[in-house]
């Protein structure tokens, strides 16, 4: 397994310290007298750690031993297995840098993600597993999964009654057009923990099989609500203004 030919290691527990990469030489030593010393048996001798392969490079193996013990509980013998994972830990490392990368950009984001897996090709079915991601959840003053679950209802009992069935109906529209040239882009408000309605836009874009059916939907939210009361306020002071132009030409017009 180590690449090393029969006469290259000694049948000696030192010759594991000597292979054992320096960094975890002193835990596999530590590791194996508490799991022998412990008459109990309750120490387990189990840990990943680097090894010296036969090429010379350091990999990623676990070490499982266990003993055999008299009623007294003094070991009289001991096997172990050395496994190679060190593929397995490289992919995992990867996997954790990349969640690491992922929640990192999605704290900087004004975006927030959510996301909709399509279980047995039914995309219409709101019953489909739903994330709404911890943003989002931060973005509505909800703490986490237990007060906003990951149900397709935790958002539509936030969308306002008066948007609830243009929402409902673009995402549809989307879903169901067959080419993808139906896009999920549009606005509406939802109500936050503390009763506020505020204004969001949501987009959306969806992969579909070889048939054009939709097998996941993903997108993100955003709070407009700051543009929107912008709007509010330009579109009521040319209100204001229009009217007093008017009751000015009035006036002019009387003079």
């Amino acid at each position: 397994l180590l690449g090393y030919a029969p006469d290259e290691l000694k049948d000696d527990l030192n010759e594991l310290l000597k292979i054992t990469h320096p960094d975890y030489g002193p835990a596999i030593h530590n590791m194996i007298t508490s799991h022998m010393q412990d008459r109990t048996g309750k120490t387990p001798f189990d840990m990943v750690h680097l090894m010296k392969f036969g090429d010379g490079s350091f990999r990623w193996v676990r070490t499982y031993g266990y003993s055999k013990r008299r009623p007294d509980g003094f070991p009289y013998r001991m096997v172990a297995v050395i496994t190679d994972i060190h593929d397995e830990v490289i992919s995992k490392n990867e996997l954790d840098a990349y969640v690491t990368r992922y929640d990192l950009i999605t704290e900087v984001l004004e975006e927030a993600p959510w996301d909709m897996e399509v279980q047995d090709g039914n995309p219409n079915n709101f019953d489909n597993p739903w994330w709404w991601s911890d943003q989002f959840r931060r973005v509505l003053g909800y703490k986490d999964e237990t007060e906003f679950p990951n149900v397709f209802s935790s958002l539509s009992d936030s969308i306002h009654p008066d948007d609830l069935e243009h929402a409902t109906n673009v995402f549809l529209a989307h879903i169901n057009d067959k080419t993808g040239r139906t896009p999920f882009s549009t606005e509406y408000r939802l109500r936050t923990k503390s009763g506020e309605y505020r204004w969001f836009a949501a987009n959306g874009k969806s992969a579909r099989d070889e048939n054009g059916v939709v097998t996941r939907v993903a997108g993100t939210f955003r709070d407009i609500t700051h543009i929107k009361m912008k709007e509010q306020i330009v579109s009521e002071t040319t209100a204001r203004m229009e009217e007093l132009a008017a009751a000015i030409s009035e006036m002019v017009s009387g003079i």
